[in-house]
């Protein structure tokens, strides 16, 4: 049984199904409209290098600008550090306190310095708030680490803001919900509609065999007769031997 055949059992009794059918979609747009819309906020920060280094020549310490875009593809393995450390559960907290969202993630590009961040907020001024926080909370972070393991301040690598998305509305727990009801009402409807051509053809079933004459009383009078009839035959065979046996029996005493 194929699609085309569940759906033309559902037509068929379309009088059960379409109920149930305008229930479960009514039932989704409610769903759909009643969850809550939240509002998403994406960042894109690159771990840069110093602009510039000192050194030391001839005894004498000099310092020497450079391209701090140059160096930024030794800031790899720091820019995973960071991300890793805000899955920290005391970050995670320490974001709550401020009345801040916590539903983010932080993601690193392949062989690329990039942290790219995505915040989700139930409105637009706390996901945009929340992005800004978490950058100056990077870049905290990557200073405080920086002094942990004693680089030089003029080597510190930097934070640099490339772009702050606006906040757009995400309708996709809404839409998931909303789609979880429509399979159900979906999956209900037909299941409705198996049941009722079960139930149907089961009645035609027992009502064929009635149509049949598959009468037990029936057949019960009709062995009765039967009987009936042997038992009358026994007894005219019985009568016609016994004016017989008489004759016989006479003829043999006059012959003796």
């Amino acid at each position: 049984m194929d699609i085309w055949d569940s759906l033309r059992l559902t037509l068929r009794h379309w009088k059960f199904t379409l109920p149930v059918a305008v229930l479960g979609l009514l039932a989704a747009v409610f769903v759909f409209s009643s969850t809550p819309t939240s509002w998403k906020v994406q960042s894109t920060v690159l771990l840069i290098g110093p602009t510039e280094v000192e050194r030391v020549i001839d005894d004498e310490a000099e310092v020497i600008p450079q391209n701090a875009f140059f160096e930024a593809g030794d800031a790899m393995t720091l820019t995973r550090v960071l991300v890793l450390a805000f899955t920290d559960p005391t970050v995670i907290r320490g974001i709550a306190d401020e009345g801040l969202s916590t539903d983010y993630t932080m993601s690193w590009e392949n062989r690329q310095p990039l942290v790219t961040t995505q915040v989700s907020a139930a409105t637009p001024e706390l996901a945009t708030e929340t992005a800004e926080r978490l950058i100056e909370l990077l870049a905290e972070e990557l200073r405080e680490r920086q002094v942990a393991v004693g680089a030089p301040p003029t080597e510190f690598a930097n934070v640099e803001v490339l772009a702050v998305s606006t906040p757009k509305e995400d309708f996709a727990k809404g839409r998931l919900y909303g789609a979880l009801v429509f399979v159900m009402t979906v999956a209900a409807v037909v299941g409705l509609a198996f049941a009722l051509e079960w139930r149907s053809r089961r009645g035609e079933a027992g009502a064929g065999a009635l149509l049949e004459g598959d009468d037990p009383d029936a057949d019960s009078d009709g062995v009765a007769a039967d009987h009936d009839d042997d038992a009358d035959g026994d007894a005219v065979a019985q009568v016609h031997a016994l004016p017989e046996a008489e004759a016989s029996g006479s003829r043999s005493r006059w012959s003796r």
